[in-house]
């Protein structure tokens, strides 16, 4: 414990922590310049002025003779004092130490701790989110797996069948099972023609599953793309001569090389055309063209149909979508046939696009690849040109 003598001596004007001297009876004898500011003082989280606790902390220290330790605030400061008996028992020291910017270090740690938890807490939570998202999206592609190789189960057991009731009714039709009336032949024409129907759509339903299941596999080699329009014009021509339609071929004297899987850029261009055909005007005209552009070769199929909705242009690619006008020639169909040519050019890192022509109709194009050769050809020619 300090005696008095000592407490005057730390009351010295130079000590820069307060120093009080106070008296049983809470009056402050001695106090150096830094003390002073106490005597205004107000315990922390309390609007009570220190000078009224002076006595009764002086008395519990006194009885007590265990030093006391409180925080008080003012003008803007924080300070720990504490008040410690002298031995004769008649007095206490308060010691002071301004403890401010150790309280603005634990406010700040404090208030970053919190921080810190509440991110955390916000981060488990966004990681509990992607889980989750993560395992429903693992739930939905297994699912989309089983779908789509039900699909391609189903529509290749169906095939079989309707091959068999092909065969059936054209060979009836044929005569080979010798003659039939007439009243018998009109049926049996409408059945063939439902049959080539329901053959195609079965065929669309497996396409978009290999599609889905990436089962849809590439083989890719060098060919000439006009040739390729060449053999779809002449495969779709009755039906065009059927329904009036003339097509226009425009192709040029350069070979077209592409390096891609020719059977399904067939499949594209049928697609394209025989929609084409399917909603033109009768009597009117198609466009075929292709040539190149850049590094590719683009091939573009123009009618003077109806055109596309507006409200379609962006889905026109999506399944089970129209493409057209319920209005003017052309039925509906599955709305696979797009999303079909679609899926095809994806696996060759193609693009393909539809949009309207401002003088009527549609034009619906695709662009794929050069093969190597054809492409240094191109390039030498316009370094040339």
């Amino acid at each position: 414990m300090y005696m008095e003598e000592d407490c005057r001596f730390l009351c010295c004007a130079e000590n820069p922590n307060p120093i009080l001297h106070v008296s049983k009876d809470g009056t402050v004898e001695h106090h150096n310049e830094a003390g002073r500011v106490l005597l205004k003082a107000s315990v922390s989280r309390s609007s009570q002025p220190l000078a009224d606790l002076w006595k009764r902390l002086a008395s519990e220290t006194l009885n007590s003779q265990l030093p006391r330790d409180i925080e008080v605030e003012v003008l803007g400061k924080t300070f720990s004092l504490t008040f410690t008996p002298v031995a004769d028992g008649e007095y206490v020291n308060v010691y002071g130490l301004d403890i401010t910017a150790r309280k603005q270090i634990e406010k700040a740690l404090h208030e970053a701790l919190a921080e810190s938890r509440r991110r955390r807490a916000e981060t488990e939570a966004l990681l509990k989110c992607a889980r989750i998202l993560m395992e429903e999206r693992q739930s939905n592609s297994e699912l989309e797996r089983l779908k789509s190789e039900f699909t391609m189960t189903v529509t290749h057991e169906m095939r079989t069948p309707l091959a068999v009731a092909k065969g059936v009714v054209s060979n009836i039709l044929s005569g080979a099972c010798g003659s039939i009336k007439a009243s018998i032949r009109g049926p049996l024409e409408v059945a063939d023609r439902n049959i080539d129907r329901f053959a195609k759509i079965i065929t669309n339903f497996f396409e978009i599953a290999k599609i889905d299941a990436g089962k849809a596999q590439l083989k890719a080699a060098c060919f000439d793309v006009r040739s390729l329009v060449r053999q779809i014009v002449a495969v779709l021509e009755c039906e065009a001569a059927y329904k009036k339609v003339a097509m226009n071929v425009d192709l040029p004297q350069q070979e077209l090389l592409v390096d891609a899987d020719r059977e399904k850029i067939a499949k594209v261009l049928e697609i394209l055309l025989a929609n084409a055909i399917k909603f033109t005007y009768e009597g009117d005209t198609i466009a075929i063209t292709a040539g190149f552009a850049g590094d590719r070769v683009r091939v573009s199929v123009s009618d003077n149909g109806p055109g596309i909705p507006p409200e379609r242009l962006d889905t026109i690619f999506d399944r089970f979508v129209q493409a057209r006008r319920l209005v003017g020639p052309g039925g509906n169909g599955t709305g696979l046939g797009l999303a079909i040519a679609k899926g095809l050019m994806d696996l060759h890192s193609g693009r393909i696009w539809g949009e309207n022509r401002p003088e009527g109709g549609a034009k619906f194009t695709f662009d794929i690849p050069l093969c190597r050769q054809s492409a240094a050809i191109e390039a030498e020619a316009v370094l040339a040109g």
